[in-house]
């Protein structure tokens, strides 16, 4: 708490003192935290009720705007325009374990459906257990979230500048394992992301034509990328089949195999455009 620095305004404090036992509750407005330890989030403008007695402390949130960071995670903090989450923590064992059962966050071009339980290990660190469902997003706004502590400055420079225009229809991911283990060259845990894109721009090579018009099925799992079904069209070339990935996104080479249909010339300029 002393490295946090919490702000806020307490708005009503009620509590309860009876057969050795106590209760607490409370409306808390305006709260902010800093880090409380490297790579931990900060939090500003979030208003919360408190619950808390000797087994734990449950946390509500539903706020209309806020903003979080994780500094050296994310590159830059995180506008929030909706908040509506449950969060708990409780002792298990000689630690403590948070939970947050349901969260549901929006954002400027993107929202998303969470759930997650972080556990102490005294031998690994803190272990994640995470899910989340991803309705919709701009792939634009995807971008605020790539790790830059874990991601090779080359592979965040290469999916800035290849990833365009385009929308996220939908997404699912899963986490487990420590943090500190990612991105699990080992397989100590697994991340793995799946998503649906459509409309989107693929710059992936400057020597190459950005394909335009991509749609396709694809995943992350912990350091690698997989795209399957992907459709779109190449130097106004008509792909109908394609599928790839990144083996490894510490270097991040993109292997294609494409499927395509239309006038044999067009396919030659394309050629004639590339490196083949």
């Amino acid at each position: 708490l002393y490295v946090a620095q919490p702000r806020g305004v307490i708005r009503e404090l009620q509590a309860r003192v009876e057969d050795g036992r106590w209760q607490a509750h409370a409306s808390v407005a305006d709260v902010s935290l800093r880090p409380a330890a490297p790579r931990w989030p900060a939090l500003q403008d979030l208003d919360l009720s408190l619950s808390a007695d000797a087994a734990g402390i449950v946390a509500r949130v539903d706020a209309d705007a806020m903003q979080f960071a994780v500094p050296g995670v994310f590159r830059e903090p995180i506008d929030v325009n909706s908040l509506d989450l449950l969060a708990g923590i409780h002792a298990q064992g000689q630690d403590w374990t948070t939970e947050v059962p349901i969260a549901r966050v929006q954002g400027e071009g993107f929202a998303a459906d969470l759930a997650l339980r972080i556990d102490q290990d005294p031998d690994s660190g803190p272990r994640l257990q995470a899910t989340a469902h991803v309705p919709g997003a701009e792939i634009e706004a995807a971008k605020a979230f790539w790790t830059i502590n874990r991601m090779p400055p080359r592979t965040v420079q290469w999916l800035d500048a290849a990833l365009g225009v385009g929308r996220v229809d939908a997404g699912q991911v899963v986490f487990r394992g420590a943090l500190r283990d990612w991105p699990f060259a080992d397989h100590q845990g697994r991340l793995e992301a799946r998503f649906a894109v459509s409309g989107a721009g693929l710059d992936y090579h400057p020597d190459w034509p950005a394909a335009e018009d991509l749609a396709a099925e694809g995943a992350f799992i912990n350091a690698s990328m997989v795209i399957e079904s992907a459709t779109g069209t190449l130097l106004g070339n008509r792909v109908v089949r394609g599928r790839g990935g990144i083996p490894s996104m510490k270097d991040p080479i993109l292997e294609l195999d494409l499927g395509g249909v239309g006038d044999a010339a067009n396919w030659l300029q394309l050629m004639k455009a590339s490196p083949l």
